[in-house]
C-alpha cells in the first residue's frame, strides 16, 4: 500500500512538471508579459484543459502502474508463500518418513526409540533452530537438550487404549512474532498430534503383540509340558503335531508320527477302528467329542486305557483336530481294587451285627444307617435320614449327646458310654457309641458303631439299687423308713410315683398295707383276701405288668375281679418269695385318671 501511494505521488508530480514545463516554453516564446499573469489571467482556456488532461494521463498511468506492480507483488508474495509451505510440508513428510522408519527398527526398546524421535521433531517445524521438543511416556521424559517450558507450546496427549500415559510437546524458546497470535501453524499442530496418534498406534500394537508373543509363549510351554497327551490332526487323521506326553505315551517319537495316519498307525486295534472314525467323523462336522475310551497299543507292544477327547479348532483359517489323550490304566485298576475294597466293606456295613451310622459333621445329618441299627431303633434308614443325629435322642440328654459327638468329630475321644437313643416306638435304649472320623464326598463325617447295652445297664442299675437297699435294710430305724427307702430307691429304675406294698397275714384271711403313696387316693385299710390284682399276684407267685385291656381277659377269665376305680393304664405287680410263700407284694401303676388299687 505504501508503495502505491508513493507510484501515485510521482505519477502526478510528473504531471505538474510536464504542465509547468509547458506553460514556461509557451512564456518564454510566444507571451510578453509576466509569468504569474500569464498563468492565471492570460492562459487559454483550453490550454488549461489540456494541461489538466495532462495531469490526469499521469495520474491513471500511475493507478496502472501501482496495479501492476502490487500484483507483481502479490504474487511474489504468494510464490514465497507456496515455496515456504512447500519446504514446511517437506519438513513434515521428512518426519513422517523418519518416524516410520525408526518405528520399523526391530530390536530396539521403547528408550531408544523415543530418543530418536524426540531429536528430529525440531527440524520439522518453522523454525528448528530455536525449538525444543519433550516426549513424556511411562513418567519418563525423552527431550532435546534446549527443551523447557515456555509460553510458546504445543502439547498432545498420548492416548493408549484410551487412557492418558504420555505426551508429545513442543516448544519455542523465544517469540517469533510481535503479535499476540499463536505462533504456531495450524499444520504444526496436526503433525505434533499426528505424531501423538502414531505413537498411540505403535504403543498400542508393540504391547499387542508382546501379549501375543507371551500367549504363544505360554501355549507352547503348555502344550509341550501339558501331562496329557495333547495332538493335532487334519481332518484325515493325518498327525500334524503332538507334545512329549504324547510321545511318552505311544513310545513313537514325535518325528515318526507326524505326516501318518493315526488310523493306520496301529495304536488301535481293528475292532476300535469304526468307534475312532466316528469321533474323526463328528469333528469333521464341527462337533467335539468324548471323552470316549480306548486301548492304545504302544510302540514297545505294551498296551494302555486312555480317555480321549476331541475338540474341532481353527489355526489360519485351517480346519484341524486337537485331540486329548489321557493315561487312565492306573486309575482303572484303582477303580477295580476301590469297587473290590467296596464291596468287601459293603458286605462288612449290611451284615454287621453292631449298629452304623454315618453322620456328616457339620449338618448333624445322617448319611448312612446300616441294617443292624434300624433294626435296633426300629426305623427304616430312609427315616433315619430324614430325623438327623438331634431327633435321635432325648432332649433332656441333647446337651450332653451333642457335646459327646463334637468332641468325638474334634478327636479328642472315640467312646461315648451310655448314649440314651430314642426307638420308633419311645421307648429307650442305651449304646456305647465307638466313633470314627472319615471324608465321604468331600464332607467330613462320623462313623458311629453303635452296641446295644441297655441290658447291662439295667443289670448294673439293678445290682446297685440292690445294694442300696440292702444298706436301707440296715440303716432305716423301723419298717416306714424302709418302705419309704425302697420306694425311692424303685423310682430311680422305673417311674413309681403311685406305689404300695401288700402284706398277707400269717393266717392268709387278711390283706394289711403298712406303706401305701397315691398321687390321688388315700391309704387304704386292711381288707379280707379276695380277688383282687395283688392277690392274683400272691397266689400264682408271679410277677405281672398287665394294662387294663389284658386286666379285662383275666376278668373273662374268672381269675380277677375290680376293687376300686378301674380307670388306670398298667399295673404292675411283684411278689416277695419266702420259703416257698409269698407274704408280700410290690405294686405300682400309671393312671387314666385314677388308680386300680387291686
Amino acid at each position: 500500500m505504501k508503495r502505491r501511494r508513493q507510484i501515485l505521488a510521482v505519477s502526478i508530480l510528473f504531471g505538474l512538471l510536464v504542465c509547468i514545463g509547458d506553460a514556461v516554453v509557451d512564456f518564454l516564446f510566444f507571451y510578453k508579459g509576466v509569468f504569474p499573469s500569464f498563468l492565471i489571467t492570460d492562459m487559454l482556456h483550453h490550454e488549461f484543459y489540456m494541461l489538466s488532461l495532462v495531469i490526469i494521463c499521469f495520474l491513471l498511468f500511475g493507478v496502472v502502474l501501482s496495479n501492476i506492480l502490487a500484483k507483481r507483488e502479490r504474487d511474489e508474495l504468494k510464490d514465497k508463500q507456496i515455496a515456504h509451505d512447500l519446504r514446511e510440508r517437506v519438513k513434515e513428510l521428512n518426519c513422517f518418513y523418519e518416524l516410520d522408519n525408526i518405528l520399523k527398527e526391530e530390536g530396539k526398546s521403547i528408550d531408544e526409540l523415543l530418543t530418536k524421535i524426540v531429536n528430529f521433531i525440531p527440524a520439522s517445524l518453522q523454525y528448528p533452530e530455536i525449538t525444543g521438543a519433550n516426549i513424556t511416556f511411562a513418567n519418563k521424559k525423552y527431550k532435546t537438550k534446549n527443551y523447557k517450558d515456555t509460553k510458546w507450546m504445543i502439547r498432545k496427549d498420548i492416548l493408549v487404549n484410551n487412557l492418558k500415559e504420555g505426551s508429545v510437546e513442543v516448544c519455542y524458546l523465544k517469540e517469533t512474532t510481535e503479535s499476540d497470535r499463536d505462533p504456531f501453524l495450524k499444520e504444526e499442530h496436526n503433525l505434533i498430534g499426528a505424531i501423538a496418534y502414531r505413537l498411540r498406534r505403535y504403543i498400542e500394537k508393540r504391547r499387542k503383540d508382546e501379549l501375543l508373543k507371551n500367549s504363544e509363549e505360554r501355549l507352547r510351554i503348555l502344550f509341550e509340558h501339558a501331562p496329557d497327551a495333547i495332538y493335532l490332526s487334519d481332518m484325515k487323521g493325518v498327525l500334524i503335531d503332538g507334545n512329549k506326553a504324547a510321545e511318552e505315551m505311544t513310545g513313537y517319537k514325535k518325528e515318526e508320527l507326524i505326516g501318518k495316519d493315526f488310523l493306520r498307525l496301529k495304536l488301535l486295534s481293528p475292532d476300535q477302528m469304526p468307534k475312532a472314525s466316528a469321533s474323526l467323523a463328528k469333528s469333521f462336522i464341527g462337533n467335539p467329542t468324548g471323552p470316549d475310551e480306548f486301548v492304545l497299543r504302544r510302540k514297545d507292544d505294551t498296551q494302555c486305557t486312555v480317555e480321549i477327547m476331541t475338540f474341532p479348532i481353527k489355526i489360519k483359517d485351517k480346519k484341524i483336530v486337537m485331540g486329548i489323550a489321557r493315561d487312565i490304566t492306573k486309575q482303572k485298576k484303582a477303580e477295580e481294587v476301590l469297587r473290590e475294597s467296596e464291596s468287601r466293606y459293603r458286605v462288612l456295613f449290611e451284615s454287621g451285627s453292631e449298629g452304623i451310622l454315618i453322620a456328616d459333621i457339620k449338618t448333624k445329618k445322617l448319611i448312612f444307617a446300616n441294617p443292624a441299627i434300624c433294626k435296633m431303633l426300629g426305623y427304616t434308614e430312609k427315616e433315619l435320614k430324614k430325623i438327623g443325629v438331634e431327633g435321635l435322642h432325648p432332649r433332656e440328654n441333647l446337651q450332653r449327646v451333642l457335646s459327646e459327638f463334637e468332641a468325638q468329630a474334634r478327636g479328642e475321644k472315640s467312646l461315648a458310654e451310655d448314649i440314651p437313643c430314642l426307638r420308633k416306638d419311645g421307648t429307650m435304649l442305651y449304646a456305647d457309641i465307638n466313633s470314627a472320623k472319615c471324608l465321604i464326598e468331600g464332607r467330613e463325617c462320623n462313623i458311629g458303631f453303635f452296641r446295644d447295652v441297655t441290658k447291662k445297664k439295667q443289670e448294673r442299675e439293678v445290682e446297685a439299687s440292690l445294694y442300696k437297699i440292702s444298706q436301707a435294710t440296715n440303716l432305716s430305724e423301723n419298717l416306714r423308713d424302709l418302705f419309704s427307702s425302697i420306694h425311692s430307691i424303685i423310682m430311680e429304675l422305673m417311674p413309681t410315683k403311685n406305689f404300695f406294698i401288700a402284706l398277707l397275714d400269717s393266717s392268709g384271711e387278711s390283706l394289711a398295707f403298712p406303706y401305701f403313696f397315691d398321687e390321688y387316693e388315700k391309704p387304704l385299710p386292711p381288707r379280707k383276701n379276695g380277688r383282687g390284682l395283688t392277690e392274683y399276684v400272691i397266689r400264682t407267685k408271679k410277677s405281672i405288668l398287665v394294662t387294663f385291656k389284658e386286666f379285662e381277659e383275666l376278668k373273662k377269665r374268672g381269675e380277677v375281679e375290680f376293687i376300686g376305680d378301674k380307670a388306670w393304664q398298667e399295673w404292675l405287680g411283684v411278689p416277695l418269695i419266702i420259703k416257698g410263700d409269698t407274704h408280700l407284694c410290690l405294686n405300682s401303676s400309671s393312671h387314666g385318671h385314677r388308680a386300680q388299687k387291686g
